[in-house]
């Protein structure tokens, strides 16, 4: 393709628009790090933490205060939200709409699920994870009888909420799912 006479060439353009981004970016970016840094507490790898101030809006509640559908979040399977942690927003906005939510730390029976209109399991994790953080191979967070449970009280008419994430936690609901 030939360029108009005078003009600078597209590459060119962007390579020096790249050069003049970079050369800036390497002076700014540790310095802003350094500045930031200095006044962060604790470890900076700690990013998932819940905004316990955190109050969702809601118009209308669904359901009267305490009227509406029983939910459970499971708290039994080394789980990485949970409703007194990373899911307590989650539960706030349930209950403020009429939801009972409690949180279940028993494993999954008959009984633990029969008053339950929906389960809400979030990241359940192998007690493998207790040592460390979702290690290989992925084992099933939940037993053989409670699979079979959670899938009797699913076909009798539960509702089931299951969120696994991204490797390896993924793995460990995989019988579940």
């Amino acid at each position: 393709m030939n360029e108009p006479q005078g003009s600078v060439p597209i590459i060119q353009t962007v390579q020096a628009a790249y050069g003049f981004f970079v050369s800036h970016w390497l002076r700014a970016v540790p310095a802003a790090l350094i500045a930031g840094l200095a006044g962060t507490p604790g470890p900076v790898g700690a990013q998932q933490v819940p905004d316990r101030g955190f109050v969702p809006p809601i118009g209308s509640a669904t359901f009267a205060r305490g009227e509406g559908p029983e939910v459970g979040i499971d708290a039994a399977h080394v789980n990485f939200h949970t409703m007194a942690g990373r899911y307590q927003s989650f539960a706030r906005l349930l209950t403020r709409d009429g939801y009972q939510v409690r949180s279940n730390s028993t494993p999954f029976t008959a009984p633990s699920l029969e008053t339950l209109d929906v389960l809400v399991i979030a990241n359940a994790m192998h007690p493998q994870s207790e040592d460390g953080f979702a290690p290989l191979p992925n084992l099933s967070a939940f037993t053989d009888a409670e699979i079979a449970e959670v899938e009797r009280w699913v076909a009798a008419g539960g509702s089931l909420l299951l969120i696994a994430d991204h490797m390896p936690i993924a793995g460990h609901a995989e019988d579940l799912a």
